[in-house]
């Protein structure tokens, strides 16, 4: 018999909050990532409809423009409304201006 175990660890410091829908059926060989609505460190990997919560290394902020763990400067991260236009952060309504520098 062979029982095949595994674990999936949900950061407490992450918000469960992401921004976008992950697809219900994962395409063979292409990985759905979202980022997180409210922090930069955080982000969320698709499985079959599922968001499940992931966190960047310390020091890091997920760049949702190429979907990898960078430097803070280079990811260009935006939360709480806003979003990533290449050049910082553009916020719609009254959201004022949001950007996590370091975490």
């Amino acid at each position: 018999m062979i029982i095949v175990t595994f674990a999936i660890a949900i950061s407490a410091d992450c918000p469960n909050t992401p921004r976008g829908t992950c697809p219900p059926v994962d395409r063979i060989g292409h990985t759905v990532l979202l980022p997180n609505a409210n922090s930069c460190r955080c982000y969320f990997s698709c499985s079959n409809g599922v968001p499940i919560s992931m966190e960047c290394p310390e020091g890091l902020h997920f760049s949702d423009e190429l979907d990898v763990c960078m430097f803070p400067k280079d990811a260009n991260c935006c939360y709480n409304g806003c979003f990533s236009n290449g050049n910082g952060c553009t916020c719609h309504g009254d959201h004022p201006y949001y950007r996590e520098a370091t975490r």
